[in-house]
C-alpha cells in the first residue's frame, strides 16, 4: 500500500504538468527543468515509460518538457503565470504534496487513516489564498463526514481544480463523482471506474471538463463518445484487459480533440481508425498497437501533429511529412536504416529512441539542426558516434553506461554543453515517481503501461520490463 499511495502523490504531481493549456509564443518550445526531492526518478509515455534516475547520490533530476506542459500550473506565482518555474522542490508528507513550498495536492485513500483526518485539520488553518493555490484531490476511498467537511471548504474557495478517482469499483466510483460534482466543477477529472451511459452522458454536461480520463471496457466497442463542449484532451485505458477496442465512431462528435493518449492493445484492421479524422490533433501518443498501424499515415489525417510518442514501428516516411513535430518518441525496432532516414526531419527538438541494435551508428543525428534533447533508452553501446552531437543540451543514457566512469567521462568531455542523465526500465524501487503523461495524470495508467509494454512494443504481446 505504501508503493502505491507514494506512486499516486508522483502521477498527482503530473496534474501539475499536463498540457492542457498552451502559451501564445512558441507553445512548443522545450526547456529543461529541475526537481528536487526524495523520488526515483521521471517516466512517462514521452519516455517511453523508462525511468530517468536522480543524479548519483544528489535529489534531483533535470528533465526536458515543453512550454504547454508547464502552462498547467495555472500560474505558480500568480494567475498570469503560463510557465512552470525552471525549478521544483517536491514535499511529499503522508496525505499531500507540496510543491515549492506550497500546498498543491490532497489525497483521500484507503489504509492510511490520516489521510481523511489530517487534511481536515489542515484545511481549517489554511488562508483562503493557500486553498485557492491547491491543484487537485485525489480520491480512492469513500469520502468520511469530517473530509467532505473540508473538501467543502475548499469548494467554496476553488471550486475549479482537478479531480482524480483512483477507485475501479464502480459503486464507490460513482458515489464519489456525484458528491464531488455537487460542489466542484474541474477542467480535468480522471476516472478509474468504468462509467455507465447516463453517467457519461450527464457528465459530457459539465462544460468546465477540458481533459478527460476513462477506463474503457470491450463492452464499449460500440459506444460513441457524447458531445463535450470544451473537451480538448482524453485519455483512454482498460482496467481490466489487455485490449483496448472502441468503434469507428468513437470519436465522431469530438473531432475538436486535440491531444489523445491511448493505454493498451489497439488493432485495427485498416489505416482508418477511430481517430483518424482527429485532424485537429496536435499531440497523439498510443502505447501498444498492431502492425497493422505501421502504415498508417500521420502526415495525411493529422498534419498538425507537434508531439508523437508511439510503440511499434510507424512509416517513417509519414513522419518525416509532419513539419510542425518538434517531440517524437519512436518505440519500435529502430535500426540505423531507419535512424538515417529519420534524422533528414526539418523540425524535431527531442527525440527519444530505443536502442535494440548493438551496431547502431547514431552520428547520422547530427543532421537534425534542430535536436537538443536525446534520450536514448534500453542500449547504448556505440556512444562514441554520438561525439560529433555538439549542440545536444541534455543527453539522457542507460544507466549500465553512465556508471561506466571512464565511458561517462569519454561522452560528458565530447559534449560539454550536455547535462547527462541515466535512465533504466521500469523497475520503480523504493522510490516514487514523477510520471509525465501528456494527457492524464493518475498512478493506474502507469502502473498498465509496465505490465504489457513488450520490448519492441508492436506485436501486442504482454511482458514485464
Amino acid at each position: 500500500m505504501r508503493t502505491r499511495k507514494i506512486i499516486v502523490y508522483a502521477i498527482a504531481l503530473s496534474l501539475i504538468l499536463l498540457p492542457w493549456a498552451c502559451k501564445k509564443e512558441e507553445p512548443n518550445r522545450t526547456r529543461l527543468i529541475t526537481v528536487h526531492g526524495k523520488y526515483a526518478g521521471v517516466s512517462g509515455i514521452d519516455f517511453l515509460f523508462r525511468v530517468i534516475n536522480l543524479n548519483d547520490s544528489i535529489h534531483y533530476i533535470s528533465i526536458p518538457i515543453q512550454t504547454g506542459d508547464a502552462a498547467a500550473i495555472v500560474g505558480f506565482y500568480d494567475n498570469n503565470t503560463t510557465e512552470l518555474p525552471d525549478t521544483l522542490y517536491i514535499d511529499n508528507q503522508d496525505s499531500v504534496l507540496y510543491v515549492n513550498h506550497k500546498l498543491v495536492g490532497i489525497e483521500i485513500f484507503y489504509g492510511f487513516p490520516s489521510g481523511v483526518i489530517y487534511p481536515s485539520l489542515l484545511i481549517k488553518e489554511m488562508s483562503d489564498d493557500e486553498i485557492e493555490y491547491i491543484k487537485y484531490i485525489s480520491i480512492d476511498d469513500s469520502i468520511s463526514a469530517d473530509a467532505q467537511n473540508a473538501l467543502k471548504q475548499i469548494a467554496g474557495i476553488n471550486p475549479k481544480l482537478d479531480i482524480t478517482i483512483e477507485t475501479d469499483s464502480a459503486a464507490l466510483g460513482s458515489q464519489c463523482l456525484d458528491w464531488l460534482l455537487q460542489y466542484f466543477t474541474p477542467e480535468h477529472l480522471s476516472l478509474g471506474f468504468v462509467l455507465d451511459s447516463l453517467q457519461l452522458l450527464k457528465l459530457s454536461h459539465l462544460n468546465s471538463v477540458k481533459s478527460l480520463t476513462l477506463n474503457v471496457p470491450l463492452s464499449w466497442q460500440n459506444k460513441v463518445l457524447p458531445h463535450f463542449a470544451s473537451l480538448e484532451q482524453i485519455s483512454l485505458f482498460n482496467n481490466f484487459e489487455d485490449s483496448l477496442l472502441i468503434g469507428n465512431d468513437f470519436f465522431s462528435k469530438n473531432l475538436q480533440l486535440e491531444k489523445l493518449n491511448i493505454i493498451g492493445i489497439v488493432k485495427q484492421n485498416s489505416i482508418y481508425t477511430p481517430w483518424h479524422k482527429l485532424s485537429h490533433l496536435k499531440q497523439f501518443s498510443i502505447l501498444m498497437y498492431g502492425d497493422t498501424l505501421d502504415n498508417y499515415p500521420y502526415h495525411q489525417f493529422h498534419p498538425h501533429l507537434e508531439r508523437l510518442s508511439i510503440f511499434g514501428d510507424p512509416d517513417v516516411t509519414s513522419i518525416l511529412k509532419l513539419k510542425k513535430l518538434r517531440w517524437l518518441a519512436y518505440g519500435g525496432t529502430l535500426s540505423t536504416e531507419v535512424l538515417n532516414k529519420l534524422s533528414k526531419h526539418p523540425t524535431i527538438e527531442t527525440l527519444v529512441i530505443r536502442g535494440v541494435d548493438s551496431l547502431m551508428d547514431y552520428s547520422s543525428l547530427k543532421n537534425l539542426k534542430h535536436l537538443e534533447y536525446l534520450i536514448i533508452v534500453d542500449e547504448l553501446n556505440r556512444d562514441t558516434t554520438l561525439f560529433n552531437l555538439k549542440n545536444l543540451s541534455y543527453l539522457s543514457i542507460p544507466e549500465e553506461l553512465y556508471y561506466d566512469s571512464a565511458r561517462f567521462a569519454t561522452l560528458q568531455k565530447a559534449l560539454p554543453k550536455a547535462i547527462i542523465t541515466p535512465n533504466h526500465g521500469g523497475c520503480m524501487g523504493s522510490g516514487w515517481l514523477l510520471i509525465l503523461l501528456p494527457l492524464s495524470g493518475v498512478w493506474f495508467l502507469f502502473h498498465k503501461a509496465m505490465i504489457k509494454i513488450k520490448h519492441a512494443g508492436r506485436d501486442g504481446e504482454i511482458t514485464n520490463i
